[in-house]
């Protein structure tokens, strides 16, 4: 069965979000994972004014493509929302870590609902801001409260503002037009892989990796299972 979610907005009544993305001759096709019965993730999505939809639907096929193969079929409610586009994360070094997030703090939802919010932004840093040199480049950035924060500074951070909020998953457009389409397709997976409370996995090939392949990374069993969807 194709799942097929058709998101109905005034200015773009044909924005079709298809899990079903679109082939790569060069990557042969993976086998579906079996996963019984398949779990449903309840997604919203807001996109900046000013910034391409048709981008930001790119970036939602590949995402739910992705995750319907490993058993978690996204459940897009019905119209997107227009918001204003989120300022970069400006700031110079040493800056307050707290005032550099600031923006972050007023898109992030309250209280928590029992959805994942993706938000498409321009770019989530300015080129001299501390937060750039965070992960680099910094193309998407997820704020939630089932991932686990460690002691680092930056992490106590992000931790503090996902206390209390709907898991947000922030992708900047830009930064992402600036990669790879080979890469560029599977960050927004790994983002709500953050969101549903996975870490950064060493291992090369995995989706929460230091790197994506031009062909499809996976997720351990393991992972799967530890997934925590709202």
């Amino acid at each position: 069965m194709i799942w097929a979610l058709l998101l109905s907005c005034r200015s773009d009544p044909g924005w079709l979000i298809e899990p079903e993305a679109p082939g790569d001759e060069a990557c042969p096709p993976a086998p579906p994972i079996p996963v019984a019965p398949p779990r449903q993730l309840p997604i919203q999505i807001r996109v900046g004014r000013g910034l391409d939809p048709d981008r930001a639907a790119w970036h939602t096929r590949w995402g739910a493509a992705w995750w319907r193969r490993r058993g978690v079929v996204w459940q897009i409610a019905p119209g997107w929302r227009r918001t204003p586009d989120t300022p970069p994360l400006a700031g110079s070094p040493g800056a307050d870590i707290d005032a550099l997030l600031a923006p972050l703090a007023h898109a992030v939802q309250r209280p928590a609902e029992p959805w994942i919010e993706l938000v498409f932004v321009s770019e989530l840093a300015t080129p001299t801001s501390p937060a750039s040199h965070w992960f680099s480049p910094l193309t998407g950035l997820a704020v939630s409260p089932a991932l686990p924060h460690g002691d680092d500074p930056v992490a106590q951070a992000l931790g503090a503002l996902a206390d209390g909020a709907t898991p947000t998953v922030f992708l900047a457009l830009g930064a992402a037009d600036r990669l790879p389409d080979e890469r560029a397709r599977f960050v927004l997976a790994h983002e709500v892989g953050h969101a549903l409370g996975l870490v950064h996995h060493r291992e090369a090939g995995n989706l929460m990796g230091p790197g994506f392949p031009r062909c499809a990374p996976e997720l351990t069993p393991a992972q799967l299972s530890a997934l925590q969807l709202p």
